[in-house]
């Protein structure tokens, strides 16, 4: 009975033996070949949330599969030492485990904590590793077995001739597990020290990226000023939020980031933060986070809306609650509803002008519910470039378009009207060398609507609720008044004074200016380089300024 129980636990040894076998060579056959790959197209990774690029991404990628390549040759070569080899496996893999951990929290901002491919991949050395110890402390190894033999046994004296080749299959097994354990350790260490050189900014006297927001009054008085870290090449995005303080938001780039991130960011009226979100390129897969296009209040969260037509909502607390991809489309405007839900206007298209099949741009509308569940949509071959929008006070929605038509000197601008559902009430048409190209649409207190226009000339329609004209007025031309490309935005000129200050001239849509000045701590000359001026709700303006670059 006692050899039939041996007999049994043997078998069931041998069992585990051939499962950890093939599961483990096919774990390593599957890593080093995705290594390879990688190290093949691209030599592009990530190490503890630190984008590697070029040479270093190259060498960092080759050493994994060189160790994963290894693992299965060791594996094959001495199948005997399979406890040696998956104890070496869930090393390895478990420091995989981190570095993928470290880098999916940053890229999601604390949104994920894992990636699930790397906790499976080192989950299954821990579970042979568990496994193979307790079938050894239920049963006799080899070993065990030719415990009470004679000397004489044949079985005895062969196990002793076969020592030696064990013992030196031993040595060199473990020989080589050390090899490559410090090889990846102090190789490492050296790839992270020598990345972190190539992207170390030059020694100023602020680190490379730091911005300097400041809130501007109406009457040109600073308000407050907060330093952040990262500085952006496009304007930020400014709303306000329910309590009085400000979203800010905007493509960033950060210290040792090689492309710019999301970052959303909210502050109160004194300027102090109150939470601040980053989002990486690699975050969505669906998307590149090229630009922001707004970030907008919405009973009390706040929609994240790209250019690309990618939708994020976050809580009053900044927590992300979902995001959406609304693809093959650009968004040009972007409108808060007062149920919660968002209005996206621009253009759609199918494909890429690269790509063959590729569909010109429709004019593009959508109305989603505060979920980003889709309540109406409109992609109208009709038009195009829908750039402008408003909602009325009585919520119909007006929408400016271009339209070409087959007659090219009947081509221009067109506004068309919709009720909530997303039917057409009217639509009005502007021809462009006549009228211009319309660049503001403004609702007045008796329910008109006064729409300005430029190209032949400065020109003010006043259009009536069903979009009748009631008034044509043909305003002071300007200097640029002729030209039926430019529209006329708010735009800044900033100029250096004494004393640590800026004078800040600011030009409205409409030809306002305003122009104050504004002074930095004496310790941060360096950051008065001003790349974003952006009106605020009250009257003011939020100014971004970073380092001259």
């Amino acid at each position: 009975m006692e050899d039939k129980l041996r007999m049994n636990r043997k078998e069931i040894i041998t069992i585990i033996d051939h499962v950890s076998h093939y599961s483990l060579l096919g774990i390593f056959l599957f890593s080093s070949v995705a290594f390879l790959f990688m190290f093949v197209i691209n030599w592009e990774d990530w190490f503890f949330g630190m984008k590697m690029d070029g040479l270093p991404a190259g060498i960092l990628l080759f050493t994994k599969f060189l160790i994963t390549a290894s693992l299965a040759y060791l594996l094959i070569r001495y199948p005997d030492k399979i406890a040696g080899i998956t104890a070496l496996s869930f090393l390895f893999y478990g420091f995989l485990f981190l570095d993928s951990a470290i880098t999916v929290q940053k890229l999601t901002g604390g949104q994920e904590f894992i990636s699930i491919i790397s906790a499976l991949l080192v989950m299954v050395p821990a579970g042979i590793l568990i496994v193979r110890i307790l079938a050894r402390k239920t049963g006799k190894t080899n070993d065990d077995a030719m415990a009470g033999k004679s000397v004489n046994d044949p079985a005895f004296m062969m196990a002793e001739r076969e020592k030696p080749d064990r013992y030196a299959t031993g040595n060199t097994l473990m020989l080589v597990f050390v090899v490559i354990v410090a090889a990846f350790l102090i190789g490492s260490v050296v790839l992270s020290i020598f990345f972190s050189c190539l992207h170390s900014p030059v020694s100023t006297a602020v680190p490379v990226g730091n911005s300097l927001l400041s809130k501007v009054s109406a009457n040109g008085t600073t308000e407050w000023q907060t330093l952040i870290t990262g500085y952006s090449d496009f304007p930020l995005q400014v709303s306000s939020s329910p309590d009085g303080g400000f979203i800010i938001g905007g493509m960033l780039w950060l210290s040792g980031n090689t492309d710019a991130s999301l970052r959303v960011m909210k502050f109160d009226r004194n300027g102090n933060p109150v939470w601040d979100i980053q989002r990486g390129v690699s975050a969505y897969p669906e998307t590149n986070l090229g630009a922001l296009q707004a970030v907008l209040p919405a009973a009390g969260e706040y929609t994240v809306v790209m250019i690309d037509g990618f939708v994020i909502r976050l809580d009053a607390e900044g927590n992300e609650l979902w995001h959406h991809d609304y693809s093959d489309t650009i968004v040009h405007t972007s409108i808060s509803r007062s149920d919660g839900g968002y209005l996206l206007i621009g253009d759609a298209h199918e494909g890429s002008p690269s790509e063959p099949g590729w569909k010109k741009f429709d004019g593009w509308i959508l109305s989603a519910d505060r979920k980003g569940g889709t309540v109406w949509e409109k992609k109208e071959p009709g038009f195009s470039n829908c750039m402008r929008a408003l909602q009325s006070p009585e919520g119909n929605l007006l929408v400016s378009c271009f339209v070409s038509g087959s007659d090219p000197d009947q081509a221009g601008n067109q506004i068309v009207a919709l009720d909530l559902q997303g039917n057409y009430l009217w639509k009005k048409n502007f021809v462009e060398k006549k009228d211009g190209i319309i660049y503001s649409i403004k609702p007045l207190d008796d329910g008109n609507y006064e729409v300005y226009l430029r190209g032949e000339g400065e020109r003010k329609y006043t259009l009536d609720h069903l979009g009748n004209t009631l008034e044509e007025e043909v305003l002071p031309s300007k200097p640029d008044s002729f030209s039926h490309e430019i529209v006329p935005d708010t735009a800044y000129e900033a100029e250096s004074l004494a004393g640590n200050r800026t004078q800040v001239k600011v030009i409205e849509a409409f030809g306002a200016e305003s122009i104050f000045i504004m002074g930095y701590p004496m310790n941060r000359e360096d950051l008065s380089g001003i790349y974003s001026v952006n009106p605020t709700s009250d009257g003011g303006y939020l100014v971004a300024s970073s380092a001259k670059r």
